[in-house]
């Protein structure tokens, strides 16, 4: 910068000025001391596209030592600093303005492949800001079309073209962009699919993978689609580009493997009591078997308390009550100090209902005499006249199931030895009566029934007497004679009981003796009527024409209808 005359001060003569009488002293000497300036030099830095660090500085001087800092560049890996073409990492020992030059090396980066497991492909390296376009493979499948790779970057499709460059500073997957129309096909085996499986798919719209729904069936579990009529293919829960790559003719087939369901059946009395459980599969049938109990009759088998028909495939677990009639029923009571005794006993298998009790009753003499009672009288003297019912647990009036036979047993005193005894079944409008095929001897009276109301003990010798009297009149007195007859003894009729199963109702029918019979024909939704038997396991058919002199019990035996057979068949595979 200049001189100074003293060691650390200032200039006092500029570089390059002219100075005169430098000292007032003549030939004295003088010392001058040098006074610099340092000189800050200039840095420029090359980066080739990179970003300089911060640290580095723009400027130096000699009295500095500046190490130079790594820069950075995207996808690229920094390999030093050069100044003329030479190595550098500091400004040490240089002198002057300098310009220094950021050196690198491309990164390696691994592109993978995702085409949804149809093939394997190898990942390939490449490097930072290679064209990559030319370099991926073409894929070349079956059933689908190849269109282009594509990398997804922040949820946006980036297409691979031939121009693409690679300027991604980490490694990338590609997809396969595949085109193709396809069609699923079910096969249910007897099941309903779901409205939300697919039928026909096109890959451009298969972004992910399709999860397939459950078919339903009556009485079975889903357990599964298959490729494979046998199930023998793994089990496919969802469609996938690998399942539509190996379709046959750009059709997949799938098929539905089901699993019988099986359901507990109870068998139960109607005490609660257990009689017998198994397991059936789903559509099977029951086999009828009759229960024992001792003292009672079994009626039948009851679900809900409804009939159970045994026509009817199990479709899930159920309870069967078996309910039982009683086979005898007793009862005693005292009526105006007299004991009497009455036994109701089923006499054709059929059974008294299980809650039922007998009820008498002694109608009085000094009651008012109704009609029937003065026309027995005229006949008769009335011994007694009785209101027998037979009445359920709510005392609702019941009637017998089918024929009994009633045992009556009366106080010795009440009956005289010497007198004839017959009895008479007054109807429950007190309009009707008839004489009553009865054994009466030594206070007891037997006699059969169907129907319970008024019995009358009547003394019949003057009854005898009477009509002989009307005899002896003579032919005018005839036709009285003959309709007193009639309305005093009616012919008896006799009941047949039709057994017909499967909530068919066959209303029973009465006809005298010899009397002709036309049997019914009964119709059942289903089935074929093959004929009324006699026993309940059809080994003699019932060839009647006329009525014989008892109550009888016919069974209806059934063959299922061929047409509803095929219909089942059919529904089941």
């Amino acid at each position: 910068m200049g001189w100074s005359l003293s060691e650390n001060g200032s200039v006092a003569y500029a570089d390059g000025a002219s100075v005169i009488n430098l000292t007032s002293n003549k030939d004295g000497n003088v010392n001058l001391y040098a006074v610099w300036e340092i000189v800050s030099y200039t840095i420029t830095y090359e980066l080739d596209g990179g970003t300089n660090n911060p640290s580095n500085p723009t400027t130096y001087t000699v009295e500095d030592i500046v190490n130079f800092e790594i820069p950075t560049k995207t996808g690229y890996r920094f390999t030093g600093w050069t100044y003329n073409d030479s190595p550098i990492t500091s400004t040490e020992g240089l002198i002057g303005n300098i310009t220094v030059k950021a050196n690198y090396v491309a990164n390696k980066y691994q592109i993978h492949f995702d085409v949804d497991g149809l093939v394997e492909i190898d990942s390939i390296e490449v490097t930072y800001n290679q064209r990559i376009g030319d370099i991926l493979p073409v894929l070349d499948l079956d059933t689908l079309v190849f269109n282009y790779w594509y990398y997804l970057e922040d949820d946006r499709q980036v297409t691979i073209n031939k121009d693409t460059v690679y300027l991604y500073d980490h490694d990338i997957t590609v997809k396969a962009e595949l085109s193709g129309d396809y069609n699923v096909v079910y096969e249910t085996n007897g099941g309903i699919n779901s409205n939300n499986n697919p039928t026909r798919i096109n890959v451009d719209e298969l972004n992910e993978s399709i999860l397939l729904e459950n078919p339903t069936r009556n009485g079975y579990t889903f357990d599964g689609w298959y490729l494979t009529s046998d199930f023998s293919s793994d089990r496919v829960y969802e469609i996938t580009l690998e399942l539509l790559a190996n379709a046959n003719n750009a059709t997949i087939t799938l098929y539905a493997k089901w699993n019988i369901n099986s359901y507990n059946v109870n068998y139960v009395d109607q005490d609660g009591e257990i009689i017998k459980t198994e397991t059936l599969n789903y559509g099977s049938y029951l086999n009828f078997f009759t229960p024992t109990k001792e003292g009672q009759i079994f009626d039948n088998w009851y679900l809900n308390g409804t009939v159970f028909d045994f026509n009817t495939p199990v479709t899930s677990d159920i309870t069967l009550v078996a309910m039982y009639r009683l086979r005898q029923l007793s009862t005693t009571v005292t009526i105006n100090g007299d004991i009497i005794n009455v036994v109701v006993s089923s006499i054709d298998g059929l059974g008294i209902q299980a809650d039922a009790r007998i009820v008498i009753t002694l109608i009085e003499e000094n009651h008012v005499l109704n009609p029937v009672e003065e026309l027995l009288a005229a006949f008769g003297i009335v011994a007694r006249l009785y209101d027998i019912q037979l009445v359920d647990s709510n005392n609702n009036p019941i009637e017998p199931n089918g024929e009994v036979r009633v045992e009556l047993t009366l106080p010795s005193k009440t009956l005289e030895n010497d007198k004839t005894y017959t009895l008479y079944h007054i109807a429950d409008n007190l309009a009707e009566y008839e004489l009553m095929d009865s054994t009466i001897r030594n206070g007891n009276i037997e006699f059969y029934t169907t129907h319970f109301s008024y019995y009358a003990i009547v003394i019949s010798d003057k009854v005898v007497s009477f009509l002989w009297l009307w005899i002896l009149l003579g032919v005018l007195g005839v036709l009285l004679l003959q309709a007193i007859i009639i309305i005093i003894v009616k012919t008896r009729k006799y009941k047949i009981t039709f057994i017909s199963r499967g909530n068919i109702q066959v209303k029973s029918v009465k006809y005298k003796k010899d009397e002709r019979v036309i049997l019914p024909k009964p119709e059942r939704l289903g089935y074929i009527f093959g004929g009324w038997y006699i026993d309940s396991k059809f080994s003699q058919p019932a060839n009647i024409k006329t009525m014989p002199n008892q109550n009888i019990m016919l069974y209806a035996k059934w063959y299922e209808d061929p047409i509803t057979i095929g219909l089942r068949v059919k529904k089941n595979k």
